[in-house]
């Protein structure tokens, strides 16, 4: 995959480790707190995310990866 993004020209983040700081931190369908959840974090819980920071209307998210290929968007404050 990482081949097919250089070959596009595309910038690829491979995204960084991280911890779930509070319990039921919520992850959404696009960077907004207004969106659609698609699922609860649990404190502790090991996540990626990106290196990037995605501005919302209210806040700066995480692009987060949910299941391979399937991804959201956490606030940085809940990470």
């Amino acid at each position: 995959m990482e081949e097919s993004a250089k070959k596009k020209g595309l910038p690829r983040d491979p995204g960084q480790k991280a911890i779930a700081k509070t319990d039921g931190a919520m992850v959404f369908d696009r960077p907004n707190f207004d969106a659609q959840v698609v699922k609860y974090l649990k404190k502790d819980e090991p996540v990626r995310v990106s290196k990037k920071e995605y501005s919302g209307p209210y806040g700066q998210f995480f692009k987060i990866l949910i299941a391979p290929g399937q991804f959201g968007y956490v606030a940085t404050i809940d990470i």
